[in-house]
């Protein structure tokens, strides 16, 4: 059995919900998604998807824009790749939200690409989170071995004075 993808929709018209739902099970997508088109929706569906792996976000919502819940977004789920789907999108806006780290946008009425669009913006999403482990883990690595040649560093040291101070060589470290 498949693991099923963790999707959280940003999107007001429970009808493109539910169809974007339909282009991904008919990709052979397994999910398990949740919706929200408010602000007070958004936090409640949070408590059923707290991680999602990747959020499909409306441009223009009821009671707020695209580019307005992308800011919360960015606060909450940092690293969750977000998609956005739109009736229409101007280059302007296309260009902004590419810029501020969606991986992908589709126009509501050309939604065939979506299921690739989807797994590619997971997969990249998660290439990314494990290099950014790899990182950590070689930063850490590092900074555990300068450590390590430190205490080496001052062992020898510490040794060297004892020494002295055992053989009277008080003279010596002056």
């Amino acid at each position: 059995m498949t693991t099923p993808l963790h999707i959280l929709f940003l999107e007001d018209e429970e009808e493109i919900a539910a169809l974007v739902v339909r282009y991904l099970e008919q990709a052979g997508i397994t999910l398990v998604w949740a919706r929200a088109g408010t602000r007070e929706e958004f936090w409640n569906v949070i408590k059923v998807i707290p991680s999602p792996d990747i959020i499909i976000l409306d441009h223009q919502l009821y009671c707020w824009t695209g580019f307005k819940a992308l800011e919360l977004l960015r606060v909450q789920m940092p690293l969750v790749p977000i998609i956005v789907i739109t009736g229409v999108l101007n280059d302007e806006q296309a260009v902004e939200y590419l810029k501020l780290g969606v991986y992908d946008y589709l126009l509501k009425d050309r939604l065939a690409r979506l299921p690739a669009a989807v797994m590619h913006a997971i997969t990249t999403a998660r290439a990314l989170q494990n290099i950014r482990h790899v990182k950590k883990l070689t930063e850490h690595q590092i900074l555990e071995r300068s450590l390590l040649g430190l205490k080496v560093i001052l062992e020898d040291k510490l040794n060297a004075i004892e020494f002295l101070l055992r053989n009277n060589s008080s003279e010596l470290l002056q």
